[in-house]
């Protein structure tokens, strides 16, 4: 479909305007109007539909070139962050540490890694991040951005994913929240991985207890959870015997979040990131239509 301009548009506008007076002025039953009508309509019909779908064209235009600008964006960010950390680790050790200099035999590879950089016009302390897919099931993926370790997570608002400890990561406000989508359970019976595991290492290989990899090395373990989880009750009496949210409700933050425990909040953070990964899926892959 050949694409109209704007110029174009306004002139047949104002052309079928003064034809719409002309047949305004001979009246509905005349000959002219009753032959002419359908066909404008037609045409009016086609014009629109031309027009809605340039607009389609150009909000997708907008979009894609949005993600690229905050991905773009994001990569600057983790290089400027990188750069400095690395920037102060030299600066910390050439001013508490003195050491010879070693012959530059040694360090051949050293700079001939240097000149490759040099060749690129790149300064090798800036890495910069390329996103990687990583598959949830066989028809769903994420598109992250990939680090060693938790405390590598920049504060850019991008999706992160630490594959030694299996957890997708986010820095926001401060905080770095941690997670992957677990398993819910409709059924309380023989839930697993959804209790935390208090005799970890001496627990068996088989362990159903669920183990955090903050605090059980090498862990990959995947929190699940029971439908009961996402209910909140203001009732204290219950917390204890049924596994609900204890802080929810605005009306009662101030008196809920005295009762907060460091477990509680694990377990939140970590239900927060399972709801925060099936929102972004369901962006990404459920069609919009606006």
């Amino acid at each position: 479909m050949a694409s109209i301009t704007t110029n174009q548009t306004i002139d047949y506008l104002r052309d079928i305007s003064d034809f719409i007076d002309d047949l305004e002025d001979r009246g509905p039953n005349d000959d002219i109007t009753l032959r002419v009508a359908p066909l404008l309509e037609k045409q009016m019909s086609a014009l629109l539909h031309k027009l809605r779908a340039q607009l389609d064209n150009i909000r997708a235009k907008r979009a894609t070139l949005a993600r690229e600008l905050m991905l773009a964006q994001a990569r600057t960010r983790h290089a400027s962050s990188s750069t400095a950390q690395r920037a102060t680790k030299r600066i910390d050790s050439t001013w508490t540490v003195a050491r010879r200099r070693a012959h530059p035999s040694k360090h051949s590879s050293s700079s001939s890694s240097m000149s490759s950089f040099a060749t690129m016009g790149l300064p090798p302390s800036i890495v910069i991040p390329t996103r990687t897919t990583i598959p949830i099931t066989d028809r769903i993926h994420l598109q992250c951005i990939t680090v060693e370790t938790l405390s590598d997570v920049c504060a850019d608002g991008m999706l992160y994913y630490v594959p030694s400890i299996n957890r997708f990561a986010i820095h926001l406000a401060g905080i770095v929240l941690y997670g992957n989508i677990g398993n819910v359970y409709v059924s309380e019976q023989y839930p697993q991985k959804i209790h935390d595991c208090n005799v970890f290492p001496r627990c068996a290989q088989t362990c159903k207890y669920y183990h955090n990899p903050v605090t059980c090395a090498h862990s990959t373990d995947v929190r699940n959870f029971i439908s009961a989880s996402w209910l909140y009750s203001h009732d204290a009496s219950i917390h204890d015997t049924k596994k609900v949210r204890k802080l929810s409700s605005r009306e009662f933050l101030d008196h809920d979040i005295e009762h907060i425990t460091d477990k509680d909040l694990a377990f939140y953070n970590e239900q927060i990131m399972h709801d925060l990964l099936c929102a972004i899926i369901m962006n990404y892959y459920v069609p919009r239509y606006t």
